[in-house]
């Protein structure tokens, strides 16, 4: 049977020595049943098992005792001197044995079960939220959160309207997506924390009331208090103050009728304020009820949406509701006081010159591209087309070829544009009433104009190798020509005896190794000598190397002939 620890590991998904380490130790700080039940509940469930192993930890931490059976007294006789005694008596042996947990401890609690739950665990489901809140504000308007104020994946600073909250089993950066995001390197040591934190506020919180035990009792034994108005019973709460605001009347009121002389009773109708009030209340819920995700904090303040970040509209873009639409820039808050700054010509960045070329290889043919419509263009944008930006016509359609070195290739002359051109065009200015060309139109012309840079490219690209060939071929040919004209010149026979000597020296050297014995190689023959009785068993290695000398054989006879 399985001990009370590994049933808590087994629905937690830690392993019983983590489960000693970090959760028992915080278990036994609780001081009542109470206590310690109201936080199991919250850290594994409410189900029939998490009730079950609860009731284990309940029994094992507060042992049930047999109460002993009261002797029998005789009475007391009561008189006020044994009635002041009495009480006396019980005050002072009252101690502040259970207290109820601070705002502060209840929050540490809660994040202390989150924390300690795996993802993957049963108990997870329990903190699975309803509505998610992303913030990017990075604690500039809501504050840090408190346990994990950064992620340590992508190092944003998390912020405190962030839900779930950072150390929840189901909490996502907003940036990088992390899911936890606290990673199990640090949870162990965050755990620890809480542990020692936890102990403090508590024992913070005995002294507290331990001191105020002590100065009720002074000002007691001094008189300074004043006598109680009414008695109340101890273990009591007092009774909550009536509220007639928040509840709706049920005043019944009688009408008397004249004619028939009876009563009827009618109920009041509820005020036209608090339906308002309460349909104003639903208004949000339904309103926000077609996605999980919210734009405003749980203390009504907007959260930071960056729209420009990619994993966040990647991710989150379709659920997330979308920014408002039709509204004006100073319909929008802000807090820093957005003015224009005076920057001195001397601290600018340099402009771009514009590129400006003597000679253009080919004019385009400005007829042919003004004709040219983009789609969607209409006859008001005709007089705007014809009018060609400066850098677009001095950029614009050429082709330039090199002159084949070969005397067949026939030679390109380049057109030359005048000075006079030129400055016309530099000295032109735009003019200021006709609207600048459309941008589907510039795309078109720019987009014609390196299509016909590519051609005129791939063009020349050929020319030049169909000249290459040839140079080639020219050269090749010049070549044998000269052979020719070598063998068949005056000096035939000098070439004639040249070339008889050329073959008695080959004829000499082939003669020769075929004639090799082994006493050319004085180390062959030794090792032959003293290895006459031993027989040769390395015959992969005669085997390569008849078939080395064999590729050498062919190697050598074709060098020859």
């Amino acid at each position: 049977m399985a001990t009370p620890a590994q049933a808590l590991g087994a629905l937690l998904g830690l392993d019983e020595a983590t489960v000693h380490e970090q959760v028992v130790p915080y278990l036994r700080t609780h001081k009542t049943p109470k206590a310690l039940r109201f936080y199991m509940q919250g850290l594994i469930g409410t189900s029939p098992e998490a009730k079950a192993l609860a009731d284990q930890w309940v029994a094992e931490r507060f042992p049930a005792h047999d109460t002993p059976r009261p002797r029998e007294s005789k009475g007391v006789r009561l008189t006020p001197a044994t009635v002041t005694a009495a009480l006396a008596e019980s005050e002072e042996r009252a101690q502040v044995r259970t207290l109820e947990p601070t705002a502060d401890m209840k929050a540490l609690d809660a994040a202390f079960a989150m924390l300690s739950t795996e993802p993957s665990s049963t108990a997870a489901a329990s903190y699975k939220p309803v509505r998610r809140r992303l913030c990017l504000c990075q604690g500039q308007r809501h504050g840090v959160a408190r346990w994990a104020p950064i992620c340590v994946a992508c190092g944003l600073i998390l912020c405190a309207a962030l839900r779930p909250v950072p150390v929840s089993p189901w909490s996502t950066c907003p940036s990088c997506q992390q899911s936890p995001i606290v990673p199990a390197q640090t949870r162990t040591q965050m755990l620890s924390d809480m542990v020692d934190l936890r102990e403090r506020l508590e024992r913070e919180q005995y002294e507290e009331a331990a001191q105020r035990h002590a100065e009720w009792m002074a000002q007691r034994a001094s008189g300074q208090l004043p006598p109680p108005s009414f008695p109340s019973l101890p273990g009591v709460p007092a009774p909550a103050p009536a509220s007639t605001a928040s509840q709706p009347s049920r005043a019944r009121v009688l009408h008397l009728d004249m004619k028939t002389h009876k009563v009827t009773m009618a109920r009041a109708k509820p005020s036209k304020a608090g339906q308002s009030t309460s349909s104003s209340s639903q208004a949000p819920s339904s309103a926000h009820g077609h996605s999980e995700w919210v734009t405003t904090a749980e203390d009504g303040s907007l959260l930071v949406h960056d729209w420009d970040d990619d994993l966040f509209r990647k991710a989150w873009g379709s659920d997330v509701a979308p920014p408002m639409q039709g509204t004006q820039w100073s319909d929008v808050p802000c807090d820093v006081s957005l003015r224009g700054a005076y920057v001195p010509q001397e601290q600018r960045a340099p402009q771009r010159h514009a590129v400006v070329s003597e000679h253009l290889t080919e004019v385009p043919d400005l007829a042919d591209l003004v004709r040219r419509k983009p789609p969607g263009s209409h006859a008001s944008q005709s007089r705007q087309n014809r009018r060609l930006p400066r850098l677009s016509l001095l950029m614009g359609f050429f082709s330039s070829s090199k002159e084949a070195p070969s005397a067949s290739q026939e030679t390109i002359d380049k057109v030359e544009v005048g000075r006079t051109l030129l400055n016309k065009l530099e000295q032109a200015t735009p003019d200021p009433t006709v609207p600048a060309p459309a941008l589907s139109r510039q795309e078109e012309l720019d987009a014609a104009i390196q299509k016909k840079l590519r051609d005129e490219l791939a063009k020349l690209r050929k020319q030049e190798k169909e000249v290459q060939t040839q140079i080639e071929l020219a050269l090749e040919k010049e070549n044998l020509e000269k052979q020719a004209k070598s063998w068949f010149s005056k000096d035939k026979g000098q070439s004639s005896a040249l070339l008889q000597q050329e073959l008695e020296r080959v004829k000499a050297q082939n003669e020769k190794y075929q004639r090799r014995s082994v006493t050319d190689y004085p180390e062959l023959q030794k090792a032959r000598e003293e290895n006459k009785n031993r027989t040769l068993d390395c015959w992969k290695e005669v085997e390569s190397f008849k078939k080395a000398l064999a590729e050498a054989e062919k190697t050598v006879k074709a060098a020859w002939k």
